[in-house]
């Protein structure tokens, strides 16, 4: 661990720069940007799905006192958003997304500009979703080249500081990336190209960034691009927080290499920007707090008790609420069968999480019911979608269905059989 007399050195060593920024979610805590952490935002996101699923629970049951227990803590953060994504909130998650993001820059995203200015900062490279550092660097009046969409990175002609954006921007939904199926895929070839490039002819400071990613491949961001034994790395790390570094980081860092133990403040300091005050601001903070509490709660209601409890469902399966989980599936498979009219498109969400969850729970028929019966909820093209009452199965109590398309009807293999929950018996261990 490098110390503040060390790190002057070395930065002194190597002219004070050009280096290339690595700028993480720490750089966007400060007063008066004051954006939530990664765990206040997940927080928050849980507790308002709790709050629009207990409506759909018996209040003082065992279901509502489970659920309102329910952590991120005790789903895991990644499995947490990857689950709300992929289950529940499809493209609309993003929507709350955009609360991570701000009016105004704080002092440390200004700092940051200065260095631009000074010609000590080349290049910057950031995985959050927020404007702040554009916007810092218009202030300062300087051009911004903003890489976030697949065609920024082809562009022939560049102008202006590189802004990299790899996670994409809250300003284009479409660029985001935030699950942990998004970043199993890793970085686009034309990303990492870039950025092999930028590593490989400067050296990189760190601020305000954990590197939790580097838990989706030690080289997902390319770092081990830089030659081992070469000092190009200063991974600044707050004195407190020294001891929570993992060991992926360790090695890639140590090996090419140091971490350097100072607050975000005297780090800036020390690059050249000048004194640099960052406070924490409680009003602000609750601002913030406040607008993605607002975002989330939309974002539930648009989707409704059944869709947000079947999404709570599936979150206390993973926590291993088994019991409790299997309580809420055959409730909500219950609620189901009693909606008659209410299409796929409106309680297809509810129906994944039961497929998705069935098998666990009570076994694969289970699973092949929900899954099938969202499919045939689902008519492709000009495709029309028909029940025909005469082909009604005693058995399962549904009616056969037909799918008429392009003037021709056929029957689906073999007819749905009710999902009523006493037909299915829990799975063995």
């Amino acid at each position: 661990m490098a110390d503040p007399p060390r790190f002057r050195r070395d930065l002194a060593g190597v002219g004070a720069g050009p280096f290339v920024l690595l700028a993480g979610a720490g750089l966007s805590l400060w007063h008066p940007s004051s954006l939530p952490t990664w765990g206040e935002f997940n927080e928050v996101v849980l507790d308002e799905a709790k709050a629009r699923a207990a409506r759909a629970l018996r209040p003082g049951s065992d279901a509502a006192h489970a659920l309102d227990s329910l952590t991120v803590k005790d789903v895991g953060p990644k499995a947490f958003s990857n689950a709300l994504v992929e289950m529940l909130a499809g493209k609309s998650y993003f929507d709350v997304v955009r609360a991570l993001d701000a009016k105004e820059p704080n002092n440390a995203h200004r700092a940051v500009a200065r260095l631009v200015r000074k010609g000590v900062i080349v290049a910057i490279v950031t995985t959050n979703f927020d404007t702040l550092i554009e916007r810092a660097l218009h202030e300062e009046g300087l051009a911004v080249d903003c890489y976030v969409a697949p065609d920024d990175y082809f562009r022939k002609r560049h102008s202006g500081c590189p802004v990299f954006k790899i996670h994409g921007s809250a300003s284009e939904e479409s660029t985001l990336i935030d699950t942990v199926g998004q970043k199993l895929r890793g970085l686009a070839p034309y990303v990492r190209a870039r950025l092999d490039k930028l590593f490989g002819e400067h050296p990189v400071v760190t601020l305000g960034y954990s590197g939790g990613d580097l838990e989706f491949g030690a080289d997902y961001l390319t770092l081990r691009c830089v030659p081992a034994g070469t000092d190009r790395i200063w991974w600044v790390v707050r004195p407190k927080d020294k001891d929570k570094i993992d060991s992926t980081t360790k090695d890639l860092v140590l090996t090419r290499g140091e971490f350097v133990l100072l607050q975000q403040k005297e780090a800036l300091k020390e690059l050249g920007a000048g004194p640099v005050v960052l406070k924490r601001n409680r009003k602000t903070r609750e601002a913030a707090l406040n607008d993605l509490r607002a975002q989330a709660r939309s974002l539930y209601a648009k989707w409704g008790n059944l869709n947000t409890l079947a999404f709570c469902m599936r979150l206390l399966s993973s926590a291993g609420r088994t019991r409790i989980a299997t309580e809420i599936w055959q409730e909500v498979a219950r609620a189901i069968n009693q909606r008659k009219r209410q299409t796929v498109p409106v309680l297809g969400p509810a129906m994944r999480a039961l497929a998705a969850e069935g098998h666990r729970l009570f076994g694969i028929d289970a699973q092949k019911t929900w899954a099938c019966r969202q499919l045939t909820g689902n008519a492709e093209g000009d495709g029309v979608l028909r029940v025909s009452r005469r082909h009604h199965i005693a058995s399962g109590g549904v009616p056969a269905l037909r799918l008429a398309r392009e003037g021709e009807a056929r029957t689906i293999t073999k007819a749905i059989r009710s999902a009523a929950p006493r037909r299915f018996e829990k799975a063995s261990p």
